[in-house]
């Protein structure tokens, strides 16, 4: 399963694992089973959530995929991190954080990713960029 829980730190963690994904109607359908995987949990804002989207192909109809997916799981996300960003992905990334108004860690590295979201208590007041 693309999505599914899986449990780091003693935590459960909502990983939407896009990585290596072949085309973009593949990128389609498992960014709408990441949106019915989030609807289907109680309506609380309290999963912690990475998206891993390395190496995976994009264009306009995936990136409008992604922010329709960030503006649904805004009542349930309560912090999230992305994984695998080029430079031009790290601006959508971005464009999508301020149209949705979420805000997103930004990490090279899944392990990394997974330790912060993790270590996080409530909504954090930093968000790292290991982007940049």
């Amino acid at each position: 399963m693309p999505t599914r829980f899986v449990e780091h730190k003693g935590r459960q963690i909502v990983l939407m694992d896009f990585s290596r994904l072949q085309t973009i109607e593949e990128s389609l359908v498992h960014i709408e089973e990441a949106r019915r995987f989030v609807a289907a949990q109680p309506k609380v804002m309290n999963l912690r959530v990475v998206v891993d989207v390395t190496d995976s192909p994009f264009d306009n109809s995936v990136i409008e995929a992604l922010q329709r997916l960030a503006d649904h799981d805004r009542p349930w996300v309560l912090v999230s991190a992305t994984v695998g960003l080029t430079p031009i992905r790290t601006i959508t990334n971005r464009l999508i954080a301020m149209k949705s108004h979420r805000k997103f860690g930004r990490f090279k590295d899944l392990g990394r990713a997974l330790d912060w979201v993790a270590e996080q208590e409530g909504t954090p007041e930093e968000f790292p960029d290991e982007t940049d």
